[in-house]
């Protein structure tokens, strides 16, 4: 029994050791629909390692790529990039990539397989969001005129109250909110001016009696004094 335990512990801290002696970090960068990634895979193993790379790919185009590869499950193909190469103890190998999303959206980059001679090693799931591809339509909901205004002019219905004067009324502003808007707009301004001319006109009355009822008592006082 005791043997099978010191059996099951070294084989344990082998295991921790051969998860633990490949590092991985991933990265990405938007622009537009292209995505560039960059991995950087450190090898703290004390001797050169030979290592397998696998990066899967969401909804993208990326055909172009000599590491491309594919496998076929339940009529549905999953493509993925292979790279293989040896990495020298302590050597740091970094990885670049780019494909290019076929539409807007949030989309999940499986976590990078790595495979060695200790078996295989994940990194964690990226998260991609694109928002704007630049292809000179308005891609409603995820566009809009804020966060993609080369697609999105302001002024047209998009879900965002621009509020701009550009000579075009939003239709998702609430009428009188947009300057463009001028019938309401300017009936909005006149009716504030209005409202203050009311308050000026209340408070030019209320001190023209005041000061008539001053006038009046001064004028009694001097008669009495006669």
């Amino acid at each position: 029994m005791k043997k099978y335990l010191i059996f099951g512990l070294t084989l344990a801290f082998l295991l921790i050791q051969a998860v633990s002696a490949v590092e991985i970090e991933r990265s990405y960068q938007v622009d537009g629909l292209n995505v560039s990634v960059e991995i950087e895979i450190k090898n703290d193993d004390v001797e050169k390692t030979f290592i397998v790379v696998e990066d899967c790919l969401p909804d993208a185009d990326c055909t172009a790529n000599k590491n491309l590869k594919y496998e076929d499950m339940d009529g549905f193909r999953k493509y993925y990039l292979r790279w293989k190469f040896n990495l020298s103890s302590g050597e740091v190998k970094t990885i670049h990539y780019s494909f290019i999303i076929q539409r807007p959206g949030e989309y999940i980059l499986p976590p990078t397989k790595i495979y060695t001679k200790d078996g295989k090693i994940e990194g964690e799931a990226t998260k991609i969001v694109v928002k704007c591809n630049m292809n000179g339509v308005c891609e409603i909901p995820l566009e809009n005129s804020l966060n993609c205004p080369q697609d999105c002019p302001t002024g047209i219905k998009d879900n965002i109250c621009d509020a701009i004067k550009d000579n075009r009324v939003d239709p998702d502003c609430k009428e009188g909110v947009d300057p463009d808007d001028t019938v309401i707009y300017e009936e909005k301004i006149t009716e504030k001016h209005r409202e203050s001319n009311k308050i000026v006109y209340s408070a030019l009355s209320v001190f023209s009696l005041i000061l008539a009822g001053m006038v009046i008592i001064v004028l009694r006082f001097k008669k009495k004094q006669k």
